[in-house]
């Protein structure tokens, strides 16, 4: 991964220095124009997840570097530039995973994040394979029942539009099982119809 930065000196650097070489890293990040540059910012995130995997301890920087992909590609997000935005909120799931068992419940909202973003860019087949990443991770009580009848349904539409008549006869189901749970049986009785 760090020999996409072409710099031989860094890799020298990895058996110390660490710490300040991820400050230094998150300091170019901080400072990145991420509309003009995208690229060049994926690579610093790469570098710096390169450096929590050789076992630095920086928790507390990686989670500033999420933080910053967050709000970079929320940024992206509202100006529309899904191009951007998807490569880097696939760089925040990345870290958010590095993160470890800890970070189940964000993770699975980035996999719905990550899904949203390729509905809208028109990657229905890929929107539906965070969605179900998203649902692997899901914990009592995220997300609330309502939102599981919601991200249920839009899971199926996908899975209509893409084809798959059997996951989405599957999430028609769960979709239902939720409405049974929530609701008391004389509400949604033998006469209630699926």
């Amino acid at each position: 991964m760090l020999s996409a930065l072409g710099d031989e000196r860094l890799t020298a650097k990895l058996s110390s220095g660490e710490a300040a070489l991820a400050d230094a890293l998150l300091r170019r990040l901080s400072a990145h124009d991420v509309a003009r540059e995208p690229k060049d910012l994926l690579v610093l995130t790469a570098a710096a997840l390169c450096l929590t995997r050789r076992g630095a301890r920086l928790t507390g920087r990686l989670t500033a570097l999420i933080q910053l992909l967050d709000e970079q590609a929320t940024q992206l997000s509202e100006a529309d530039q899904l191009t951007q935005a998807i490569p880097l909120r696939r760089e925040r799931l990345r870290l958010l995973l590095a993160q470890g068992p800890q970070s189940s419940q964000l993770v699975s909202e980035a996999h719905a994040e990550l899904a949203a973003l390729l509905a809208r860019a028109g990657d229905l087949a890929g929107a539906l394979g965070e969605y179900e990443e998203a649902r692997r991770g899901w914990s009592v009580g995220w997300p609330s029942a309502e939102e599981r009848v919601v991200l249920f349904k839009e899971m199926a539409r996908l899975a209509r539009l893409v084809g798959d008549e059997g996951r989405r006869v599957a999430l028609l189901e769960a979709i239902w099982a939720v409405v049974e749970a929530e609701h008391e049986p004389t509400e949604f009785g033998a006469t209630g119809g699926r």
